[in-house]
């Protein structure tokens, strides 16, 4: 167990009280937090007490950051004792990413370990104290020293603090003595063994407060055979003075820490700990004090021996082993030579999610105006991996996917979802493939910190094998989104989110203010460049400014389709009834139908092509563009959205529209000139078209004179709105219908 691992489980172990009791509580977060801990560990342990408040958590989380309270994980596992509990010790498995409550961790296997074995006591194993003193201490250092032990319940333990003589003093007498070390330091009780302090004293004291030089730390360990315990301080090359076989189940390394003060000490041994559990040794962390006692070797301890390994093992010094550390043990990748990838070599690419969009494992990003249906795409995006159809015309990789909904109530969100499969007018197959691949998890009311839900997201899901996790929307955990070094944290924490699941991360972010068209798909999002930067593909949805003609265009397109649906749904023979030219004009079909068709027929028709001529009032018409890093950019993709789902625009009338902005000030004047020309001649027209009316309705002869004349302008004029006219026609002064 690393220094978290055993603060979490003590907590878990630790009685009710404390967590009830103010005291009580910050305490235990202190030591939480110096033992590694989490925001997240210390909310997730504080919620059994009635008066629970993550924001009081946070608070008071941030304070210890800037206070000493002397808490670490040793508090807590003597608090847990304290309360009944016991700590089991045990190494951690993989690292590289804060732990979940869940979390599994193990000691690495042997196989880890190189095939080492302890070498047996030499004969002469009662001259191994002097030779320890000479490797360990200056003839000048006090040397502290315990003989004296009594047994409770079957354990061997110091009497009491023991004596302290200098250095010089205690190799002089042992050179006299031969091998009679209790002479020179007392006998000692041969089934328990004897015992040396690790550092120098002031010779006033045995406490921490009476060492002199913080120069050496005690690693033990019992969890592992001694073998193993071996190999391990010679795989990490541990800066050792002295390597002590205690005669029992441990090994005893004395280390060189050589550190300037005590806080520097305690530094250095959590770190050398945290080294030696992170690689399957569980550490006694009860040796972290400088005074420590360890096994005086020369002794006998039953009918085993406390003798000496080996001196001046592994790195020269500590300064030396924190390079060796940080070189092997970094946790990154090994570097690669070029060669060995290629050829036959070449690893394949990772298989397309998202059809030249998106690989698996990889982020995207989708960005768009604020209420501007980016939800309704991220729905179907969602069906369409749990369905296997396509998304804004290209192919989706079939799987499950989970569906992470920050802001919509969740009733809403369920019917969105239903109001999108219904639209889609899916297969019974179809259907039953998306209700169950499709995950949703709805933590409106619920949303945390990235750091605090990452963790419980990948505990949640790490097993259900998505494809996809789906996060609508990410400005619900940013933070301050123009803070670029906090959005890349973020930005990794989603590669976190997505390595540990094994499955691409998506999601979506607002627009910025103000018109989006004069910019890059990809600087589009609201706050930092980051957001462009960090995915692997950025989508963007930028709504087009439509005109009164493309509107009309598109009503008549939508209603043309409705009424063909209708009238071959009715039976009736239309096609063979109907000109052609008709067909896709819904005012000349209309007409048709209505001298042709039943009545019951042409009345359902009027009712479908109203309701097609709401649809299509209401829709909007997007471009979705992309920025891409693993694929070329592709041309944009122009859609309608017609709620609730977003549809290609198959009839090619977005193919010149643009977004707010995109103009330069002189298209846009020109443009409001063709369109200010384009309905005064739709006026005209429609004068010209009243004039013939009124001259019908009177019985008057539909000349040119006539109609000046009910039109109330020249016949130079009517000449002129004829000429611009699709429907009417003159010939001899005589209005006529165009028959064209």
């Amino acid at each position: 167990m690393d220094d978290r691992d055993k603060a979490i489980a003590a907590v878990r172990q630790l009685a009710p009280w404390r967590a009830e009791e103010y005291q009580g509580w910050f305490e235990t977060g202190a030591a939480m937090h110096s033992a590694g801990c989490t925001l997240a560990d210390f909310i997730d342990w504080s919620k059994q007490a009635p008066n629970f408040s993550a924001d009081a958590c946070e608070r008071t989380w941030n304070r210890y950051s800037a206070t000493d309270t002397g808490r670490n994980v040793g508090s807590l596992v003597q608090w847990c004792r304290e309360d009944g509990g016991t700590i089991s010790t045990g190494g951690t498995g993989a690292s590289g990413f804060a732990l979940d409550w869940d979390s599994e961790v193990s000691v690495k296997s042997g196989d880890w370990l190189p095939e080492v074995y302890v070498p047996p006591p030499s004969e002469e194993f009662t001259g191994d104290l002097l030779k320890l003193l000479r490797v360990m201490f200056r003839a000048e250092d006090i040397v502290g020293y315990a003989t004296k032990s009594w047994c409770r319940e079957g354990k061997w333990l110091p009497a009491d603090r023991g004596g302290w003589r200098p250095q010089w003093e205690l190799q002089r007498d042992l050179i006299a003595a031969g091998d009679d070390i209790g002479s020179v330091v007392g006998d000692y009780e041969l089934a328990c063994g004897a015992w040396l302090r690790i550092n120098p004293l002031d010779g006033n004291g045995v406490a921490d407060k009476n060492i002199t030089d913080y120069r050496y730390a005690l690693v033990e360990s019992d969890s592992l055979p001694i073998d193993e315990q071996y190999a391990v301080v010679q795989k990490l090359e541990l800066p050792c003075v002295a390597l002590i076989h205690s005669g029992g189940k441990s090994l005893h390394a004395i280390v060189k820490i050589d550190a300037p003060s005590l806080e520097v000490y305690r530094e250095r041994v959590e770190f050398l700990f945290s080294v030696c559990a992170k690689h399957g040794l569980p550490i006694d962390r009860a040796n972290k004090n400088p005074s420590r006692l360890f096994r005086m070797p020369g002794c006998f301890r039953g009918e085993n021996k406390q003798y000496l390994i080996a001196t001046d093992t592994g790195q020269l010094d500590w300064d030396s082993w924190d390079r060796f550390i940080d070189e092997a043990d970094d946790e990154l990748p090994d570097f690669v030579t070029l060669g060995d990838m290629l050829g036959a070599n070449l690893p394949p690419l990772k298989p397309e999610l998202i059809q030249g969009l998106l690989r698996e494992g990889h982020k995207l990003i989708i960005s768009g105006p604020s209420k501007g249906a980016k939800s309704f795409a991220l729905i179907q995006l969602c069906i369409a991996f749990g369905t296997g159809r396509q998304w804004m015309g290209r192919d989706c990789k079939h799987g499950r996917c989970l569906y992470v909904n920050l802001e919509l109530d969740e009733v809403s969100g369920y019917h969105r979802f239903n109001d999108v499969l219904t639209d889609q007018k899916l297969t019974d197959s179809e259907f039953t493939q998306a209700a169950k691949n499709v995950d949703i998890w709805t933590l409106r009311g619920h949303v945390q910190q990235l750091e605090i839900l990452a963790p419980k997201l990948i505990r949640r899901a790490k097993r259900n094998d998505y494809v996809a996790v789906v996060i609508d929307p990410i400005y619900k955990l940013a933070g301050n989104e123009n803070d670029a070094e906090a959005m890349t944290k973020f930005g990794n924490l989603f590669d976190h989110v997505g390595m540990s699941l094994g499955c691409s991360v998506i999601y979506c972010h607002h627009h910025s203010k103000g018109s989006q068209g004069h910019k890059r798909a990809e600087d589009r999002s609201s706050g930092s460049g980051v957001f462009s930067r960090d995915p692997d593909a950025v989508l963007d949805l930028v709504e087009l400014e439509i005109s009164d003609e493309r509107r009309a265009a598109l009503c008549d397109a939508i209603e043309a389709e409705a009424l063909h649906e209708q009238l071959n749904a009715s039976g009736f023979p239309w096609r063979s009834e109907v000109p052609r030219d008709h067909w896709p004009v819904p005012d000349k079909l209309m007409k048709s139908i209505l001298g042709v068709a039943p009545k019951s027929i042409s009345n359902s028709c009027a009712g479908v092509r109203a309701h097609a001529h709401a649809r299509a009032t209401a829709m909007a018409g997007f471009r979705l563009e992309a920025a891409l890093r693993e694929f070329a950019r592709p041309s944009p993709t122009l859609l309608w959205f017609s709620w609730p789902v977003h549809v290609l625009d198959t009839w090619g009338l977005l193919d010149d529209a643009k977004a707010a902005g995109e103009l330069s000030p002189y298209e846009m004047a020109q443009q409001k000139r063709k369109s200010r020309a384009k309905r005064e001649q739709k006026n005209e027209v429609d004068q010209l078209s009243m004039a013939i009316a009124s001259l019908d309705l009177g019985g008057q002869p539909r000349s040119v004179k006539n109609a000046a004349s009910e039109a109330g302008v020249s016949e130079v004029t009517i000449r002129k709105w004829l000429k611009k006219s699709a429907d009417w026609a003159c010939k001899n002064g005589i209005i006529t219908q165009d028959e064209k």
